[in-house]
C-alpha cells in the first residue's frame, strides 16, 4: 500500500532533520576524535624537538645520527603506536555514531510521516552499519587511513633527516601530513553517516508499506554532476539507484 504524503513537506521535514543528525555527528566528531588528530600532531612535534635539541649539529639531524642506537626505527615503531591508538578510537566511535544514527533517522522519519515509531530491526541495523557500500566497511577504511597516516609520517621524516631540513620545515611537514589525515577522517564520517541515513530511510519506507521512492536534491554548491540529474525521478522502491556518499 502506498504512502500517501505532501512531496515538498516531506523533503523539507527529512531535510530538516537530517541536517540536525548530521550535524550532530559532526560535532561529536569535533569533541570526540577530531581532537585527537590534533595531539597526535603535537605529540610528534614534540618528540622531533626532543630529538633536534639532543643530537642535531648546526641546526640539522642528518639521517645517520638517527641510524644510530636504532634512533629512527624506534621512532618509526612510537609513531606507529600512536597512528594503531588513534585508529581504534576512531574505530570504537564510528560503530557507536553509526548504530545510534541509523535509529535516529528511523525515529525522525517516523515522525515526518506521522507514524508512531516502533523500533528498528536491530539484526538490520547492525548488517546495514557494516555494509562495505564503498568497497570496505567502515572499520577497514579507518585502519587503512591510520596506515597512511603512518606510513606518511614515516616518510616525511625520513626525507627530512636525509635533505638535512630544519625543524622548522619537518615541523611543517608533520602537520600537512597530519592535515590531510583530518580531512579524510572528516569525509570517512560524513560518508558514512550520509550512507547509514539513506540506508535507515529506505528500510522505514519499506517497514511502512512504501512503493515507490523520489529522489529530491538539496541544490547548493555541493550538489554533484551525478545526483542532480535524479532530481524528481521516481522509481520503484526495489529499483532506486544507489546514490554517492560524499558531501554531496
Amino acid at each position: 500500500m502506498p504512502l500517501d504524503v505532501d512531496t515538498a513537506y516531506m523533503a523539507g521535514r527529512v531535510e530538516s532533520y537530517q541536517a540536525a543528525l548530521l550535524k550532530s555527528v559532526e560535532d561529536a566528531a569535533r569533541t570526540d576524535l577530531l581532537a585527537q588528530y590534533e595531539s597526535l600532531n603535537t605529540e610528534v612535534t614534540d618528540e622531533l624537538a626532543r630529538l633536534f635539541g639532543k643530537h642535531a649539529t648546526d641546526g640539522k639531524l642528518t639521517l645517520t645520527e638517527m641510524h644510530r642506537y636504532g634512533k629512527l626505527r624506534k621512532l618509526n615503531a612510537w609513531i606507529a603506536d600512536l597512528a594503531r591508538d588513534l585508529g581504534g578510537t576512531e574505530e570504537a566511535f564510528l560503530r557507536t555514531q553509526l548504530g545510534a544514527l541509523y535509529e535516529a533517522n528511523a525515529v525522525g522519519l517516523s515522525n515526518a510521516l506521522g507514524i508512531a515509531f516502533s523500533g528498528v530491526d536491530e539484526a538490520r541495523m547492525t548488517a546495514s552499519v557494516l555494509y562495505p557500500w564503498s568497497g570496505a566497511d567502515f572499520s577497514e577504511r579507518v585502519w587503512a587511513n591510520a596506515d597512511k597516516l603512518t606510513a606518511t609520517l614515516r616518510q616525511t621524516l625520513t626525507r627530512g633527516f636525509a635533505q638535512g631540513d630544519s625543524f622548522a620545515r619537518m615541523n611543517a611537514a608533520v602537520m600537512k601530513a597530519t592535515d590531510a589525515s583530518v580531512f579524510n577522517a572528516r569525509r570517512l564520517i560524513r560518508t558514512e553517516a550520509m550512507f547509514q541515513m539513506n540506508a535507515s530511510s529506505m528500510d522505514q519506507y519499506r517497514k511502512y508499506g512504501a512503493e515507490r521512492v523520489q529522489c529530491l536534491e538539496t541544490w547548493d554548491e555541493r550538489t554533484c554532476n551525478q545526483c542532480a540529474p535524479l532530481d524528481g525521478k521516481e522509481y520503484a522502491i526495489d529499483d532506486a539507484p544507489t546514490l554517492p556518499r560524499h558531501a554531496c
